[in-house]
């Protein structure tokens, strides 16, 4: 197979990573794929920069090799097995050289191959399988308007073709618009469209560790009462008599008849369920705040109210009622009788085997008191169990995490607070053992928790402007340089570079958009705002 097209010029500088070239006949643009050819093989890079001699007239180019080639048989490999020697001659790679490299490592028998993009300035498609695409899982980075929901979106048409499982979390409500094997549910308070299905996460099906996250007690004294207080409410829903009203009253009471009903339910309270009346929490913390014995002499009651403790506990208690009244958050504590728990529709996808894609839309839930992060952190530790529970051992399922900072945010824990968000860290740790795999699709990857961007065997990167995010995927990466991702700055939208451990050669790519559009447009400006052109004094 001739792999080689038209010659270049010859090598000027080598090394075992980049060479230089004077260019005698064709001066080459920068992207090109070109080879450098010895004794019946060849080094292939792409073209980095290209400098005019101003003295001589002479042009420079220089590239960043990548792969190596056999002529005879044709057979591509990875990394340079041998260094260029100067005055070696370098020629344009052919259309069947650069596509042989950019699919290095596929198997021309998979038949199931994701059609996803074409190599930049190439009119060549490029395919990937499921399991060199996010089978480490996949990361998907870009700033707004960059195409990484172009991505997003054109990821799910691709797996739903083949009845693959996807689980999409949407935060905004842009991917209302995907259609074919999707099925639609959102939980939050707002309007959603018709052929959206309303659902709730109600509190009970969180633990306790979840509700601590949401109520953030600060300080040596809220916390304990925090916890006393739903142990005390655990210990109400199961035995009611000694809950007048629904509350444990313990001001001048004998504990004899708590502390029995409590050891015969100890691994209930004792557990991380939430199975309690959580509209008594704020009342059941008051009574909590009362001093530990009525006197020396009598250990077994309870004291009369404890005034330190209560004004102590005053800002918590006000934060439990004004989280469990606040509308916005009615699905979780407040939910309706005749909405599904979305947990249990994640449970009846995954087995449901003619259900391809289920998006949540998580666009009307609440940014308050980190609920989005508990949520999230919630349902990937349902997954997670379900996964090792093997589940998803048949039935490989895809969970992507749009606008994953939101959610995954390495900021978000709380050093008063022992409850760790870490699902989303152990799913990329050992999901895919059982068949779990993590997208996430990010803004701002500098937000994501090193733990969770680390693991990452896949990045598609699009348009990012920040010398931070871009120093932390090429740090997160492994396999990135700062040379292969150094122009991402100036990426046109649905441009990019697929690096990752299954793809040794950084591959820049233009992705194929979806059928099914996101909704992600800005404002119209030229719309709303036209009208009179007369200036208006103000």
């Amino acid at each position: 197979m001739n792999w080689l097209s038209h010659f270049i010029g010859n090598v000027s500088k080598a090394s075992h990573s980049t060479i230089e070239m004077l260019c005698m006949e064709t001066v080459p643009r920068v992207g090109d794929y070109v080879c450098a050819e010895y004794e019946g093989a060849g080094v292939v890079g792409r073209v980095s920069e290209v400098i005019l001699n101003r003295d001589s007239g002479e042009s420079i180019a220089k590239a960043n090799l990548f792969s190596s080639v056999e002529f005879d048989p044709a057979v591509v490999h990875s990394g340079v097995l041998h260094t260029p020697s100067i005055g070696d001659r370098v020629f344009f790679a052919t259309t069947e050289l650069i596509r042989a490299v950019a699919e290095l490592g596929s198997n021309e028998h998979d038949q199931v191959s994701l059609d996803l993009c074409k190599l930049f300035g190439y009119d060549i498609p490029l395919s990937f399988s499921p399991e060199r695409l996010f089978g480490r899982h996949l990361a998907i980075v870009g700033t707004t308007g960059g195409g990484k929901s172009w991505s997003v979106a054109r990821l799910v048409e691709e797996c739903a073709k083949y009845q693959g499982k996807v689980i999409l979390f949407d935060p905004s409500g842009e991917y209302s618009t995907l259609k074919k094997g999707v099925s639609h549910v959102s939980l939050g308070v707002g309007e959603v469209e018709p052929h959206i299905t309303p659902v709730s996460l109600p509190y009970w099906e969180l633990t306790e560790g979840d509700l601590f996250t949401i109520f953030r007690p600060s300080g040596e004294a809220q916390a304990p009462k925090l916890r006393a207080a739903i142990k005390s409410l655990k210990l109400a829903k199961l035995e009611p008599n000694l809950a007048p009203g629904g509350i444990i009253l313990k001001a001048h009471r004998d504990k004899k008849e708590f502390n029995e009903a409590y050891g015969r339910h100890i691994a209930i309270i004792e557990g991380q369920g939430a199975n309690f009346d959580v509209r008594k929490l704020a009342a059941q913390i008051h009574n909590e705040c009362v001093n530990p014995q009525s006197s020396p002499v009598e250990p077994n009651i309870w004291g009369g109210p404890n005034g330190v403790d209560q004004s102590l506990c005053a800002t918590l208690i006000s934060r439990v009622e004004d989280i469990v009244s606040n509308p916005q958050l009615a699905p979780i504590f407040r939910p309706e009788k005749d909405q599904h728990s979305l947990l249990a529709v994640i449970d009846a996808f995954i087995k449901e085997p003619r259900k391809q894609v289920l998006c949540v839309s998580l666009e009307h839930l609440s940014f308050a008191y980190g609920v989005r992060e508990t949520v999230m952190n919630a349902l990937g530790r349902r997954l997670l169990d379900r996964a090792r529970k093997n589940y998803m051992v048949t039935k490989p399922t895809l969970v992507i995490v749009d606008e994953a900072h939101q959610f995954i945010n390495s900021g978000s824990a709380d050093d008063l607070n022992s409850f760790s968000l870490n699902s989303f860290s152990l799913i990329a740790k050992e999901g895919r053992k059982y068949g779990l795999t993590a997208c996430l699709a990010t803004q701002r990857p500098r937000d994501i928790p090193e733990s969770v961007l680390s693991q990452m065997g896949t990045i598609i990167i699009h348009r990012l402007t920040s010398e931070n995010d871009v120093s932390l995927v090429e740090k997160a990466s492994g396999s990135a340089s700062l040379d292969s991702i150094a122009n991402v700055a100036t990426f046109s939208p649905g441009e990019g570079i697929v690096i990752g451990s299954d793809f040794p050669v950084p591959l820049l790519i233009q992705m194929l958009p979806p059928s099914s559009r996101p909704v992600s447009r800005g404002s119209n400006y030229q719309e709303y705002w036209k009208g009179s052109s007369r200036v208006v004094s103000v």
